[in-house]
């Protein structure tokens, strides 16, 4: 499973580091979950309280839904339900 970068990592990321563009975020999300970011469910802003955010630009964020799982071989944590969160509320 790809690294994931939170919402403080791009706020503070070199700019060449971040995505450039909406279109490029969208991209990284299909890259590193193997989804599409707009076929995800929709969440609120209350919903980020608990959840992971795995993944961010700008006012987005892809959140970990639920327990994670732990992988096996590595110990990582991982997640197998996601969902996107305007925090614009918009």
């Amino acid at each position: 499973m790809a690294e994931f970068k939170d919402a403080q990592y791009w706020a503070t990321a070199p700019r060449e580091e971040r995505p450039g563009s909406f279109e490029e975020f969208k991209q990284e999300v299909e890259a590193k979950l193997g989804l599409d970011f707009d076929e995800l469910p929709e969440g609120t802003p209350e919903e980020m309280i608990g959840s992971a955010s795995l993944l961010a630009f700008e006012d987005w964020r892809v959140v970990g839904v639920g327990k994670p799982n732990e992988d096996p071989e590595t110990g990582k944590e991982t997640y197998t339900e996601f969902k996107r969160i305007n925090m614009a509320g918009k």
